[in-house]
């Protein structure tokens, strides 16, 4: 079984078809690392979860002193930590991270390049991202996935279908 932390309900994009979209922006909170890996360890020994998964919002959001200090906490405990992230705030050091403490990384990407687009990203004040800087974040995305892969790092990738990303026969060929 799995147990969920969400470090902050916060999240750097707003994609097209989430909820978190429609929330007003806020400057993140944070959890105290060292508390919620506390109940997060006490939670999974009192219901028999052998997996922590850091979810959100967006959980890199966590500066990266306070997602060391959580792993460092879950893993000695003998849990396993994986996180759910839209993967666009992933540095090498976090990446040295993921592979020191085993994190299983789930990314949520929606297509290629092109069709990865069409999930529409929008800004805090609710005006839509530009197709370039749509295209930007994509390719970030893209990029950090293979950066993780080649670094021996756990990857699993989630995709929302609906009819603007995989719409007509050729963009499910893709």
């Amino acid at each position: 079984m799995t147990l969920l932390v969400m470090p902050t309900l916060s999240c750097n994009l707003r994609c097209a078809y989430c909820s978190w979209r429609y929330r007003p922006y806020e400057k993140p909170e944070y959890g105290d690392p060292d508390i919620l890996a506390l109940e997060a360890i006490k939670i999974a020994r009192e219901t028999g979860h052998s997996e922590v998964v850091l979810h959100g919002g967006e959980p890199l959001l966590w500066p990266i002193n306070k997602l060391e200090k959580f792993l460092n906490n879950v893993t000695k405990a003998g849990l396993r930590v994986g996180m759910q992230t839209n993967a666009t705030l992933i540095t090498k050091k976090h990446i040295e991270l993921f592979k020191r403490y085993g994190v299983n990384v789930g990314v949520s990407v929606d297509g290629d390049l092109e069709i990865g687009i069409s999930r529409g990203f929008w800004r805090a004040d609710g005006e839509p991202v530009s197709i370039e800087a749509s295209r930007a974040v994509v390719k970030k995305v893209l990029d950090n996935i293979r950066a993780m892969r080649e670094a021996g790092v756990g990857v699993g990738i989630i995709i929302v279908l609906s009819r603007i990303n995989f719409g007509d026969s050729e963009k499910i060929g893709k």
